[in-house]
């Protein structure tokens, strides 16, 4: 229902644009505002970053003083490297990487 509204309210503006400037003027400005909004969409989906997902010390000692289960790194899949680039939207506090990077004890959070 919000998509709607958002389609509705697009549709007025661009009709008044219209009515001001005239159609081949109205059509550049819709024309530039899209291709502004593809650049943030590149910009944000761009993966730039370079992290380490995967622990350095991969299987760690595998010795365990105590009775208990020695520690294990998180790893998904069949990674390529020990490191992934990421995007502005995966290197979120809230991204499954960066839970995976906690649980590798990778964040300087531990």
């Amino acid at each position: 229902a919000f998509a709607f509204l958002i389609a509705a309210a697009a549709t007025g503006a661009g009709g008044a644009i219209e009515r001001k400037l005239g159609a081949q003027t109205a059509t550049g400005v819709v024309a530039i505002v899209l291709l502004i909004l593809t650049i943030l969409l590149i910009g944000v989906l761009w993966r730039f970053k370079e992290v380490q997902v995967v622990p350095t010390d991969r299987f760690g000692t595998g010795l365990s003083l105590s009775g208990e289960e020695p520690w294990r790194p998180v790893i998904i899949g069949n990674p390529s490297g020990r490191t992934r680039r990421m995007s502005l939207l995966e290197l979120g506090e809230q991204s499954r990487w960066s839970e995976i990077r906690r649980k590798n004890k990778l964040t300087g959070l531990d």
